[in-house]
This record gives structure tokens, C-alpha cells and sequence, in this order.
């Protein structure tokens, strides 16, 4: 007797990732040039670990986006972590979760997971969708069904159920509650890439950066015209912010003293970066 049959078998994590990467654009935008499949073979470690690790039950891939939601040129990284995060209001994640302790490879994949979108728009507004329109309905339908079943073994352990969906209930207003606050979008003006590097020269010699610094560009039309529509796209997205306003005869007095001490932290630093060197 070899003993082999003893063994376990390690789990596909080539057929993971592609799975992975497979539903990942499905769910979300991955654009021109999509990273997905370098990314899982650079991340098959962690995506090893997911599989087989009791402890580790989610997988989060996400997509950032920093610059101008105008900006064709902005910048696009993605992450993989074991890690469930915000990372920021720009970001786009798609969490998997392992429905068991471990990835089975003598079972479909598609069954041993089930996938979560948390897209850039308001963190509050994806949570009370997800609860409002599939978990609060849900859990009342099969309450209702079971209720229907007198002789059933969970019946039992559903008097515990309308506690829970009260407590479902009292969740949704909350963020019901936490939506109407108005969340203020963060913004970030970024800087021409010329003058960047100027500036890192500059502060590398030990003196501040100079008109004088651009040499010919000053004169130059193309990068001049360049320059202006960065500062255009600027005055857009610093408009997101200033033209923001809040119906009063909606919400709480403490929503309304929260959004407007929010906008007046946000103008800040919107001026900070504004009077940043690498803007000015």
C-alpha cells in the first residue's frame, strides 16, 4: 500500500485565479488595458492562502483610480489583499468569500464562493442596497415560509426571528440616515508631470523652484495650452465640491451642521493642495 490516496490534494490555484479574474470583469470596468491576470500571478500566494487557510475567508480585488474622473490619462492600480478595506471614495472592490473553510478542488469553484460589489459611489448607499433590496427581503421570506411549517425542527429557532429582522430594520433607517448626510466628494488636483519633476529637482538641490526652471517651455504653445486644460479640468473638480448643497427640510439639524462643517473641512484641502508647491 502506497499511502497516496492519503494524501490531500492542494488546491487549482491557476483555476482560482481564473475564476477570479473572470468574474472580477464581469462585475467592474477593467478598461483597455486589463492587469488581471499579471496581477494573480504575481498575488498566487495570497490567492494559495485564501484557498487553504481557515482563518482567511474573503479576497478583495480593487480597482483605484487617482486624478480626474476626466483625466484620460489617470492613474489606474489594482490591489489584491486578504485585507477587506475602504480604501477610498475613487476605489471599486469586488470581495469574494469562501462559502467553507477551504477552496475544494473536487467541487466547482463557482460554488464554494459568493462575490460582493462595493463600487466608488456613497459606502453607505451600496450597504443599504444590499440590505434593503436582498437581505431584509430574504430573511422576512423565509421567516414567512418557515412560519408555515409548525412542525419544523428550525422551527424552533425562529423565535429569535423577529428580533433579528427588527434589528434589520432599525439597521436600514441607520443608513438610510448616514445616506441623507450628503457625503462630500474627495478631490484630488493633480499636478503637471513637468513641474513635478522640476520641483523634485529643485528641492533636491536645496532652493525653491523658479519660472526661469521651465527654460523654453514658457514659450512653448503646445505645452502652455497643455497647462490650461489641466487647470481646467482643476476648476471642475474643485466646482464638484463648491457647488454642493444640502436640502435643510431633509434630515436632522445635526445633518445639516455635519454637512456644512464637512464642506468647510473639504475646502481646506482643496486650499492646501491648491497652495501646495507642486501646485503653484
Amino acid at each position: 500500500m502506497d499511502g497516496q490516496g492519503d494524501v490531500p490534494v492542494g488546491p487549482d490555484v491557476p483555476a482560482l485565479s481564473r475564476h477570479i479574474c473572470n468574474s472580477t470583469r464581469l462585475l467592474i470596468d477593467c478598461g483597455a488595458s486589463d492587469p488581471l491576470e499579471q496581477l494573480c500571478v504575481e498575488k498566487s500566494e495570497m490567492i494559495r492562502k485564501f484557498a487553504t487557510d481557515v482563518g482567511c475567508r474573503a479576497l478583495m480585488v480593487e480597482k483605484n483610480i487617482r486624478g480626474t474622473d476626466i483625466d484620460e490619462e489617470a492613474d489606474i492600480t489594482w490591489s489584491i489583499s486578504t485585507d477587506v478595506r475602504y480604501g477610498s471614495a475613487r476605489a471599486t472592490g469586488v470581495i469574494f468569500i469562501k462559502t467553507g473553510n477551504s477552496i475544494e478542488t473536487d467541487k466547482p469553484i463557482p460554488g464554494q464562493l459568493q462575490s460582493i460589489v462595493l463600487r466608488e459611489d456613497s459606502l453607505y448607499e451600496s450597504l443599504h442596497l444590499y440590505l434593503s433590496c436582498a437581505v431584509s427581503p430574504f430573511f422576512k421570506s423565509y421567516l414567512r415560509e418557515s412560519s408555515k411549517v409548525a412542525d419544523s425542527r428550525d422551527f424552533s429557532g425562529d423565535k429569535m426571528g423577529p428580533s433579528v429582522e427588527k434589528k434589520l430594520v432599525e439597521l436600514e433607517m441607520g443608513l438610510l440616515h448616514l445616506q441623507q448626510n450628503v457625503d462630500i466628494p474627495e478631490i484630488f488636483l493633480t499636478p503637471h508631470p513637468t513641474i513635478s519633476h522640476i520641483i523634485r529637482t529643485c528641492n533636491e538641490q536645496g532652493r525653491r523652484a523658479r519660472v526661469q526652471d521651465l527654460g523654453a517651455k514658457v514659450e512653448d504653445s503646445t505645452y502652455l495650452n497643455g497647462l490650461q486644460n489641466l487647470v481646467n479640468k482643476w476648476i471642475k473638480e474643485i466646482q464638484k465640491v463648491t457647488r454642493m448643497e444640502r436640502d435643510p427640510s431633509v434630515g436632522t439639524a445635526l445633518q445639516e451642521v455635519s454637512f456644512w462643517l464637512n464642506l468647510e473641512r473639504a475646502l481646506l484641502q482643496i486650499q492646501e493642495m491648491r497652495d501646495s508647491p507642486k501646485s503653484s
